[in-house]
């Protein structure tokens, strides 16, 4: 947290829920800051880091037994414009 770590979306997956009991993780938890801004960032940083790897599972699925002939091409979404927020520095 003093590092300004506010990535409080992963601190959700399973295998960090059961720390949510502890009182030392809340303790940590409740001291951090997001503005709404930042939390709609850091949902859309996930959603897309899930899209990005079930995508190149379905590539590495799809190419299983063909010849090698090149590269793959993966679908690349369009880069969202860059919210002027304090945790993007």
């Amino acid at each position: 947290m003093a590092a300004g770590f506010n990535d409080c979306v992963a601190l959700h997956i399973a295998p960090l829920r059961p720390l949510h009991h502890d009182p030392r993780f809340r303790a940590l938890y409740q001291r951090m800051r997001v503005t709404p801004a930042d939390l709609d960032e850091l949902f859309w940083l996930h959603q897309e880091m899930q899209l990005m790897s079930r995508d190149a599972q379905n590539a590495c699925v799809d190419n299983i037994g063909r010849l090698d002939t090149g590269v793959s091409l993966l679908p690349q979404p369009p880069c969202r414009p860059a919210n002027r927020t304090p945790a993007a520095y």
